[in-house]
């Protein structure tokens, strides 16, 4: 059970979701749940992965990020906006795609539905 976060440090919807993520990660990582953000920044790569770490490090965000690409959006059917979050069941179907912000309750209504 994964959500799949394609967002950026640039997005201000983003950085408002990534707190409701990071503390969804902790309460529910250990029944099996977890959350992997794929981060699309602007600049040269230097500059992106610069911007990222010191945004997870002031987030606090434990769990696995990665730059995106293209490639990666296409896997997914596209990506129309930013946030949008794939929620993925044990079997690797996407069970829900959730575009833009979400509040907390939300989110954690859908991670309880995966587990």
């Amino acid at each position: 059970m994964v959500f799949v976060d394609f967002w950026g440090t640039w997005c201000p919807p983003c950085r408002k979701s990534i707190p409701h993520l990071v503390e969804l990660y902790r309460r529910y990582r250990n029944r099996g749940f977890l959350v992997v953000g794929l981060a699309y920044e602007r600049g040269t790569l230097d500059e992106a992965k610069t911007k990222l770490r010191a945004f997870m490090a002031e987030q606090g965000i434990e769990y696995p990020v990665a730059l995106g690409d293209a490639a990666q959006q296409q896997a997914f059917g596209g990506i129309e906006g930013y946030p949008t979050v794939f929620a993925i069941t044990a079997d690797g179907k996407i069970f829900a795609k959730i575009l833009g912000y979400h509040e907390a309750e939300y989110l954690d209504s859908m991670a309880q539905k995966l587990l």
